[in-house]
């Protein structure tokens, strides 16, 4: 309405042109002095979950308008500015040294919200057919908030939970053992007392499910039976064993695990060492300058995945390995005198080493043994197969496709359908709406989110 007000008080010898702001700045009508060919304009204007990038925006007014008599620049805006990110003192700074005259429109109006501020989906390495999920509610207003919180899979309603979210609070929700739900998730707030929430793209957030797809594991090892024992539990795993004297088995596998073994060349996928001792010939991820007698798990870094549902503090453990880790490498566990789990790649590949014998510790009798193993499984899988739980708006996503395509169909969640380009086995595409997206390729159809970015 207020667009219109401006193309209705255009004077005889006045030009207009409207650009939409996102992520870019998109011109929707041509520099016109005809109210009808900006009127039509308006009707292409259409929300997008992304952030308004003002520089863009400045950028186009300033090429758009240079030599123009009178210029005028109208920014329509809620005034909610990033002040990390945009300065609209330097903005109008910018167009008074050029001779640009700055008006401000305000839209809008301040109000209650409670936001879905962060959202994810994990299944339990044990039992893959149960999810964990965690759902995070932020309440920026100065009043306290009664809101329903409502969780879907599949498309399905799974939980319904009632929940006060004091204000300046963030809240988190753990929902523990939610099974039946294999492609996505969804989580949904609203107002107990149907109040009206002014930011209602915020109100939603999305998650695919990790895939549970079969994984291919050659072992070699000389009859450890604390590791058979552990790699049974999961039974989308095939496993092929091979002894130290035969070697890396043959053909195409999607996990390497090596036990008291040392590998002529490195491995063609991601590999799990387990105390790999030096010997001739044999090549390690990382140098062995000596041995760390009784170690114990003094650091862990909690926030990694290897280590979820573990608990390591206690482990006993006779011998480990002193290794000098190469720049770039994370340390995820270590005594104060080494590291005891060390994570990081050689020569493109992944790899996970523990620096001493399970057989030499009391870590095969804790269920923290299993779960480290099977955790570092999914990690190597779930980065070979590019798995993203949900994208951002706002950000360029590579999203993985087999490498032999060279296009692929994108369909939004307004079920808009785009033709985008594949590079090196990634579809590139910049998404504008938070919600489930389509990616066809040929006979086969794949889904994934995204949520509102920052």
């Amino acid at each position: 309405a207020k667009v219109r007000q401006l193309v209705a008080e255009l004077g005889p010898s006045d030009r207009m042109l409207v650009a939409q702001l996102d992520d870019t700045a998109t011109p929707v009508t041509p520099l016109s002095d005809e109210p009808r060919v900006i009127e039509d304009g308006l009707e292409r204007l259409e929300p997008t979950h992304v952030a308004a990038n003002l520089r863009a925006g400045l950028r186009l007014a300033l090429d758009v308008l240079r030599g123009q008599p009178q210029p005028e620049v109208v920014v329509l805006s809620d005034g909610g500015f990033d002040a990390t990110r945009f300065s609209p003192e330097t903005f109008a700074a910018s167009l008074r040294e050029r001779g640009v005259r700055l008006s401000w429109v305000k839209l809008g109006e301040s109000g209650d919200n409670v936001a879905l501020s962060a959202f994810a989906v994990r299944r339990y390495p044990l039992d893959k057919s149960q999810n964990e999920v965690l759902v995070e509610l932020y309440n920026p207003s100065e009043a306290d908030a009664a809101v329903e919180l409502e969780l879907l899979g599949d498309g399905r309603p799974v939980d319904v939970q009632r929940l006060t979210v004091h204000a300046g609070e963030r809240l988190r929700r753990f929902f523990q053992n939610v099974s039946g739900v294999d492609r996505t998730m969804e989580a949904r707030v609203r107002r107990v007392d149907g109040g009206r929430d002014v930011l209602p793209a915020d109100d939603a957030a999305f998650a695919r499910v990790p895939e549970r797809r079969r994984a291919r594991v050659c072992v070699v090892s000389d009859a450890n039976l604390y590791l058979q024992a552990a790699l049974l539990l999961d039974e989308y795993l095939d496993v092929t064993e091979n002894t130290t004297a035969q070697g890396l088995c043959e053909g195409p596998y999607d996990v390497f695990i090596l036990d008291a073994w040392a590998p002529p060349s490195t491995p063609p996928a991601p590999t799990l060492y387990l105390a790999p001792p030096p010997r001739e010939g044999g090549v390690l991820p990382m140098e062995v300058v000596g041995t760390i007698e009784r170690p114990y798990f003094d650091t862990q870094d909690r926030r990694h995945p290897l280590l979820q549902f573990t608990a390591m503090r206690d482990v006993n453990v006779a011998e480990a390995m002193l290794v000098r880790p190469e720049p770039g490498d994370r340390i995820v566990a270590s005594d104060s005198r080494g590291p005891l789990i060390v994570s990081g790649s050689r020569n493109n590949q992944p790899f996970v080493a523990v620096t001493f014998d399970v057989r030499a510790s009391d870590l095969p009798m804790r269920v923290a043994w299993p779960l480290l193993l099977l955790n570092t499984i999914d990690v190597f899988v779930q980065e070979r197969a590019g798995y993203v739980s949900s994208y951002a708006t706002g950000d360029t996503w590579r999203i993985p496709v087999p490498a032999e395509l060279t296009s692929a169909t994108v369909v939004d969640p307004q079920g808009t359908e785009r033709v985008v380009s594949v590079e090196s086995g990634r579809a590139v595409y910049a998404g504008r709406l938070a919600g489930f997206y389509e990616m066809r390729l040929g006979d086969t159809t794949e889904t994934f989110a995204a949520n509102l970015g920052a």
